[in-house]
């Protein structure tokens, strides 16, 4: 099981989902709250596919936080 960092709303989101902008761009944000969106290269990975899913798990965890969130 992939683990999520917390989402600025305060909550852990169980999944991640994932908006395609186009072939080479693509929003993801979390189940919790649908409110902070993180924009990530796809690498011109398909919609559906693992990789996109790593890519955007990697976005939203490296993504800079409040320092009042861990």
């Amino acid at each position: 099981m992939i683990k999520l960092k917390q989402c600025p709303c305060g909550k852990y989101p169980i999944q991640l989902e994932i908006e395609m902008k186009d072939s080479k761009y693509a929003l993801t944000y979390g189940s919790c709250c649908n409110e902070w969106h993180i924009e990530f290269k796809t690498h011109y990975n398909p919609e559906g596919c693992n990789d996109l899913y790593n890519l955007a798990v990697q976005a939203w965890n490296e993504a800079q936080r409040d320092e009042r969130i861990s």
